[in-house]
Order: C-alpha cells, then structure tokens, then sequence
C-alpha cells in the first residue's frame, strides 16, 4: 500500500501504545489536531488498510462490559514508521487560516476593520497559547519528550503571532506622525522622475 501522511500519524500514534480508533482520535485532538487535522472518516478505514498490509494488528480488550479493539504496531509497521522518520526531504509548510486570508485581502475595507481583524487574531492566539501552556504530559507507555518540545514551539508561536496582530492593531490605530511622508496619490513617479517601486 502506498502510506501517506495520515498513515504515518496512525503508525506513530499507535508506537506510543495500543489504542481503539477512539483513543487515536482522542490523543491526536489533544495534540497533532494543532498542525495535522484527522478524522474518524479517515482513521478507521486507514488502520484498515494498515492491517491489511501487515503494519497493526489488533487485539480485543474490555472496558468495563464494552469490547475494545486496540491495533498496535507490527515489526514492519514498526520498519516503515522508522524508514519516515529518517527521511531528511524537506517539504514545504502548509498553512491554511481564513482570518490571515481576510488580512491579506483587507486594503479593500476600512481601518477599523482591520484594527478589530488584528485584534480578534491577537485573541485568538493568546488563547490558543495559553490552552496549550495548560496541558498537562499525558500518560504515554513511552517516555516522549519531543512530543514537550513541540508543545513548547506550539506556545511559543502562538504568543509570538499574539504579539504580532497585537503590534500591527497598534501600528493601524496610530496616526502617522507629523512630518511623516505622505503616500502618493497618484502619478506612479518620484520626484526624480525615476519609476515608483511596487
């Protein structure tokens, strides 16, 4: 089977222990769901497909009257997750935030518009910083202190964005001082007569 990124996530999620589907989601909520999103509709039939291929295995457990089918890593799943782990390819980020698409489009509206646009992503990083700062280490079967470490660069670049929009609300709702240059109305030429830059 070809593994994609979803696949790799399920892998990792079940190197820490053996989890039911509801568990992987769970977990990834709490945690991966801040830079990879995933869903039921893909992790079922994806540990699926993952047995399948012979990469988990289940087991049934009881949790009080109800079954649970827990899927753990196999040796190969355990050889195919290493194998991604050590690819040194760089890809490119993926960012996709329908308030930043806003700002960018956002010359078209007024000021105050922006101003409150900036304020509300200020907020909305400050919470997300402070949600993050709140969690406490869940109980792993292995000790994971990277998983720490991108909790760390989670609420760090949250405050860092908070500090941002907040700057940039600042900088909006300031008026130029007195003397500054004014932007050109018009005419597309310095004083010079050379072309104005873009």
């Amino acid at each position: 089977m070809e593994l994609t990124n979803t696949s790799f996530l399920l892998l990792g999620m079940v190197a820490l222990g053996p989890m039911s589907g509801y568990d992987i989601k769970q977990r990834a909520d709490g945690s991966t769901r801040h830079f990879w999103q995933i869903s039921y509709g893909q992790i079922y039939p994806e540990l699926k497909a993952l047995e399948k291929a012979g990469m988990v295995q289940t087991a049934e457990a009881a949790r009080g009257s109800r079954q649970r089918t827990l899927h753990q890593l196999t040796e190969t799943g355990t050889e195919a997750l290493s194998d991604w782990l050590s690819d040194s390819t760089v890809t490119p980020v993926e960012l996709r935030d329908e308030m930043l698409l806003k700002l960018f489009f956002s010359d078209s509206v007024g000021k105050e518009e922006q101003i409150q646009l900036a304020r509300n992503m200020a907020r909305r990083h400050r919470e997300a910083a402070s949600g993050l700062a709140t969690q406490a280490p869940p109980h792993l079967d292995k000790p994971c202190p990277m998983r720490m470490e991108v909790l760390q660069f989670g609420i760090g670049l949250h405050s860092w964005c908070a500090d941002f929009y907040d700057n940039l609300a600042d900088r909006l709702s300031s008026p130029p001082p007195l003397g500054s240059p004014q932007p050109s109305r018009g005419g597309g030429r310095r004083a010079g007569g050379g072309p104005q830059d873009v």
